[in-house]
């Protein structure tokens, strides 16, 4: 009788040495075998399956910024000082002196600079301000396109302006050669206490004149009296560079009782000594024929 094998049961083929038949080998089926392989405790599979879920949200929060994140430290304030840099330096206020149209004298402006230590360069500071012409109505000192080439300055206070060649287009006449010629001298005279007296260079060389009314050979002392009085500068009280008592500047306002008379009285006013400034007011009655020559004889 054929012997039908049960699933899972398979025969050895043959018989024993003994003659008897072979006993049948129990086999699991291949699908059983394969689950006995991947079957896990059900609390296993369901661990394995948060570890996932959990990594993930804790990514997607890092991604936002978490509140638990530490934060970077904050970077300390550099303050005011530190943001808008050095401090500039304080502007000084310096006095320019103009013509008008309205009358003969010399009348004040104000202006505000940055401080220059160098005597020099504080005086062509002044030079430049004062060419660059004032605020209406008053007038421009000098022609146009007339700029500083340089000053020089002296141990003894005597400096020379070196002016250009465009200062020789004046045509003012006398009282506008005058003015012109003072504007400079004041306006260095009254700025930089260094300075006593002011010689005027045309592209670096002496002139007797401008325009041929003020002679302008030998250096000039400031004389106040073509600035109307109410802005007529102190007198210097002394020489920066000696602390000596300076000479009376002509026309600087004076305290009450002592004359402001420029060049001093009966003094000579030769073309020499009124280019000195020793006879000042033998220039100015040239200029406007109050008394004395063309060469400037002093007015008693």
């Amino acid at each position: 009788m054929p012997v039908h094998p049960r699933p899972g049961i398979r025969f050895e083929r043959g018989l024993s040495q003994c003659g008897q038949r072979a006993r049948p080998v129990v086999a699991l089926p291949a699908r059983r075998y394969r689950r006995s392989l991947s079957s896990r405790p059900e609390w296993v599979a369901r661990i394995g399956g948060v570890f996932p879920a959990l990594a993930l949200a804790l990514l997607v929060a890092g991604c936002r910024g978490g509140g638990n994140a530490p934060e970077a430290p904050a970077e300390p304030d550099p303050g005011p000082a530190a943001a808008t840099g050095p401090e500039a330096p304080a502007e000084h206020e310096i006095v320019l002196f103009f013509p008008s149209a309205d009358d003969e004298d010399l009348h004040a402006e104000k202006r505000r600079v940055l401080p220059i230590a160098a005597p020099e360069d504080r005086a062509k500071q002044c030079l430049e301000e004062l060419f660059r012409g004032p605020s209406p109505p008053l007038l421009a000192a000098v022609p146009d396109g007339v700029h500083v080439r340089q000053v020089y300055l002296l141990p003894d206070g005597t400096a020379f302006a070196d002016l250009s060649a465009d200062m020789l287009k004046h045509r003012g006449g006398s009282i506008g050669e005058l003015q012109t010629v003072y504007a400079i001298v004041d306006t260095l005279a009254a700025n930089v206490i260094e300075i006593r007296r002011i010689g005027i260079l045309i592209d670096g060389k002496t002139r007797e004149t401008l325009a041929g009314h003020v002679d302008i050979a030998q250096p000039l002392r400031p004389d106040y009296q073509y600035v109307e009085a109410a802005s007529r500068p102190a007198p210097p009280m002394a020489d920066a560079a000696t602390a000596t008592p300076v000479a009376d500047v002509p026309g600087a306002a004076a305290p009450a009782g002592e004359s402001g008379a420029a060049g001093g009285s009966g003094e000579s006013g030769s073309s020499g000594d009124g280019a000195s400034g020793d006879g000042t007011s033998g220039a100015r009655g040239d200029a406007r024929g109050a008394g004395g020559d063309k060469n400037g004889a002093g007015t008693p």
